[in-house]
């Protein structure tokens, strides 16, 4: 770190702590702060430890077998060819599928037959048609991509974390579906000296689907001698989503021990605290213990480190280890957003009679000055029959509230017959000299453009 930058730390340091303390901070202070941060940049090594690790590892690969054959010239051209198709955001795929052919007729294994520089272009240009792109391909070509990645797993080279999130999609495509498939790789991974990080876990997760699954990922990693924080959180939020989708309660009470015992708040965002841990409270039907921490949380504080970076943050979380800041301050990340009130209402909602649980609710989010969601103006449209209050001009204002915020997402049969019966109930006047078209639900049907046919026929007036 140069002086200039020191100081720009320094200065930092002085005004994050000013900021939340109120005072300057003493020497050593931030003396044990710069001591944590330096040895955090050595031990992470930066975000793209990993990859850098497999690049360094793949430039002592001697090519044995490169000949200048026909096959291999026709393959760098259209290695040349592919990559600037992709650049230039063309359609690659008839180009793809013809690189693909000719790299079956080189000399196997290839990672041997063509240089270092080569072998990168090919595997960024199969991960970019893979995950970016989204190429059609058969079989036999899956099987090709698939071979590339084999050669480098087998041969101890490992896999990027792109190349890792593309070779499971190639399983995925391949009914290769099962978490010991996955396992196998990270196995390989290991032996090669990868450090199996939170992004690795993360795309795993999506084929741990039940409690076994769960504990065989969690003992896996474990079995290397001990999990990192971040990777720990990742598989902790899974087993309470699997928690809920199994019902198992008592599974959910171990979590939130887990959770007591091994973690602070500050490990957590306030996504995963309100969302996961609220979710599984109220599915299991614990909905008083829910309100009640949801009234706590709306009393958070704001503090200047709301907005923070990373960085900041994690000088934060310093603060907390050394005790310069009570422990109890780091809860102000956990204010709740209008998202946090959503699984209450999907909650209420399977229950007739909810009417003035879910009105103090939106009286909450009001008197909080949260706007009202995308998702819970559907939800109230859905049930405003059931809700006391609702004028038509009110009615009105967040029909177009919605009008005003594109959506995309599909419009269910449900909010499809809800929103028709809002038009005829508060008698919303038709477009004069218009004839009416009729609308009737079918699936593709998006939100924006259901409202957009009711906007186009009736005075919202």
């Amino acid at each position: 770190m140069s002086l200039a930058d020191r100081k720009v730390s320094d200065e930092k340091f002085d005004q994050i702590y000013e900021e939340i303390v109120g005072s300057r901070p003493p020497k050593w202070v931030k003396d044990e702060s710069r001591k944590r941060a330096y040895v955090r940049s050595v031990s992470e090594d930066g975000e793209n430890g990993p990859d850098r690790y497999i690049h360094d590892l793949r430039r002592s690969i001697s090519p044995s077998v490169v000949e200048e054959s026909n096959a291999r010239l026709k393959f760098l051209a259209l290695l040349g060819q592919t990559r600037d198709l992709l650049r230039s955001s063309s359609n690659v795929q008839d180009s793809f599928h013809e690189l693909l052919t000719v790299y079956k007729k080189l000399p196997k294994p290839s990672i041997y037959a063509m240089r270092n520089r080569d072998l990168e272009k090919l595997s960024s240009i199969i991960t970019d048609c893979l995950l970016q792109s989204g190429v059609d391909l058969s079989d036999d070509e899956l099987l090709s991509i698939k071979s590339f990645f084999d050669e480098s797993l087998d041969n101890g080279y490992g896999l990027t974390r792109k190349e890792y999130h593309s070779y499971c999609a190639v399983l995925t495509s391949l009914k290769y579906s099962q978490l010991d498939d996955r396992l196998e790789v990270l196995q390989k991974l290991r032996m090669a000296g990868v450090d199996i990080d939170s992004v690795y876990v993360g795309t795993t997760l999506s084929t741990v689907g039940n409690h076994h699954d769960w504990h065989s990922l969690q003992s896996f990693l474990e079995a290397d001698g001990g999990v990192k924080k971040d990777v720990s959180t990742l598989i902790w939020v899974k087993g309470m989503e699997l928690s809920r989708k199994e019902k198992d309660m008592l599974w959910f009470l171990a979590l939130l021990q887990q959770f007591i015992d091994s973690y602070r708040i500050s490990d957590f965002s306030s996504r995963v605290m309100n969302q996961e841990v609220l979710n599984s409270l109220l599915a299991f039907g614990f909905y008083s213990t829910s309100k009640r921490i949801l009234t706590s949380l709306l009393l958070i504080d704001h503090d200047p480190l709301r907005t923070a970076n990373p960085a900041n943050l994690q000088l934060l979380d310093n603060f907390i280890r050394l005790g310069t800041i009570p422990k109890a301050y780091v809860l102000s990340n956990l204010k709740p957003d209008v998202r946090t009130f959503e699984p209450f209402f999907r909650h209420l909602s399977k229950f007739p009679g909810s009417k003035k649980e879910m009105s103090e609710l939106i009286d909450m989010i009001l008197d909080h000055r949260l706007h009202l969601g995308d998702n819970i103006i559907w939800f109230i449209l859905e049930n405003v029959g059931e809700f006391q209050g609702w004028k038509r001009r009110q009615v009105a204002d967040l029909i177009l509230e919605l009008d005003s915020k594109p959506s995309n997402i599909m419009i269910n049969h449900t909010e499809f017959v809800a929103l028709r019966s809002i038009f005829d109930f508060y008698r919303f006047k038709e477009v004069t000299n218009k004839r009416i078209r009729a609308l009737e639900y079918h699936k593709g049907l998006t939100r924006s453009e259901c409202l957009r046919y009711f906007l186009d026929n009736y005075k919202l007036e």
